[in-house]
């Protein structure tokens, strides 16, 4: 295989085998016997640490015992031996499993490992999967960055790593004893843990937000997985939508009558209610952070975020979101979210010059016509309009 020349890259496979790493390593058995091995090692001074937990369940066992007994004839006139097996009764015992059934971490050096006859026999590295698509192709990987460009099994980051320890923990005191290891996974929302003890750590929501929450996959190695336990929905942050679920207008649209209801009560006698000020809460910490390609998705998400910063009275992000809705009307090139953006920045600042836009681009869809008022995208932007240009000009 041919490996990296060039001058950013010098860092050596030589110097790559020398270092110490945390190595993902599969197993086939003897999780147990290789923490036993490794905590001999390491009491004695070697250099290397290793993750291999355990947990202890009951179970019954029986025990069948064997032994010769002599043995008369029916006619008793010889006798001869025989083996004769007793089985015991159950037993209640305690007996210690690996955790991560398959699976070994150890922190070593290549070099050191390769010393050992429980790597040589037991243990099997897993090849990164760029590598070894690289050495069936036969191709270089000379575009690779340092230091993986040299780095040819898995390995996982010290803050990763830690991270997956805690999460164990969490486990094994929740009294869930498995832990799921995913490859391949159909990427979904990607979220970050915003609070709880699962606090920082970012990865794939692989469960629906419904009202318990919903698992969160982290990512272990390059092509290892693990997920968390159960996480409440309030303590999860959206960062961006899965590109294989549904339609993202969809998420977005939940919220749309939602905010509006919110204004209305704002800009009448009433006020706002207590169910307001907490969905419009909810959705910023949920959705401040998210990320979106499309225009048109982003015509919805700064239109939301302007109207529930409105109705939370912070002045500050309105501003700062009412500045990104002119960016974007630069580059908007269908006339329904020109208009659509114009009347939520209306409705957000009560400025006219946003109702007239709005008003000027619907008046030329009834002068010409269109079909498109038939609609029902249509038919609900003229009636909001109509709706929120009565109530502020009251």
């Amino acid at each position: 295989m041919n490996m990296p020349t060039t001058k950013e890259e010098t860092i050596t496979q030589r110097q790559i085998d020398s270092t110490q790493y945390w190595y993902l390593l599969k197993v086939h058995s003897r999780e147990l016997k290789i923490a036993e091995e490794l905590k001999m090692r390491q009491e004695r001074g070697e250099p290397v640490d290793y993750f291999i937990p355990e947990y202890t369940v009951k179970t019954e066992r029986s025990y069948e015992r064997s032994y010769r007994k002599e043995v008369m004839a029916h006619d008793r006139s010889k006798s001869f031996m025989t083996v004769v097996k007793h089985k015991t009764a159950p037993k209640t015992v305690e007996v210690k499993v690996p955790f991560l059934a398959g699976y070994v971490l150890v922190y070593a050096s290549m070099d050191y490992l390769r010393t050992l006859d429980i790597f040589m026999n037991w243990m099997y590295p897993i090849v990164r999967p760029e590598v070894y698509k690289a050495e069936q192709e036969n191709k270089s990987v000379a575009s690779y960055s340092v230091p993986r460009a040299c780095q040819r099994y898995q390995t996982i980051p010290a803050f990763e790593m830690s991270q997956f320890r805690k999460v164990i923990d969490l486990h094994i005191q929740a009294g869930i004893n498995t832990i799921s290891l995913h490859t391949g996974l159909v990427e979904g929302d990607q979220v970050k843990v915003v609070s709880g003890p699962f606090e920082g750590f970012q990865g794939t929501l692989i469960t629906s937000q419904g009202k318990q929450g919903g698992r969160v996959v982290i990512k272990l190695s390059d092509n290892i997985y693990y997920d968390t336990l159960t996480i409440p929905v309030d303590n999860l942050e959206v960062i961006s939508f899965s590109k294989h679920s549904f339609h993202i207008y969809k998420k977005f649209n939940a919220y749309n009558a939602r905010i509006l209801t919110t204004i209305e009560h704002l800009y009448s006698d009433s006020g706002m209610t207590t169910d307001d000020i907490a969905s419009c809460v909810a959705f910023i910490r949920r959705y401040s952070n998210l990320q979106l390609d499309s225009d048109n998705a982003k015509v919805k998400y700064y239109a939301y975020m302007l109207l529930t910063h409105t109705a939370l009275a912070n002045s500050g992000d309105v501003e700062s979101y009412m500045e990104k809705c002119r960016e974007l009307l630069n580059v908007l090139r269908t006339e329904l979210s020109k208009a659509s953006l114009n009347l939520y920045m209306y409705i957000a600042t009560k400025d006219a010059a946003y109702l007239a836009k709005a008003e000027e681009i619907a008046d030329g869809w009834k002068q010409s016509g269109s079909k498109n008022l038939s609609d029902k995208k249509f038919k609900d932007f003229l009636s909001t309009l109509d709706k929120f240009k009565v109530l502020i000009n009251k």
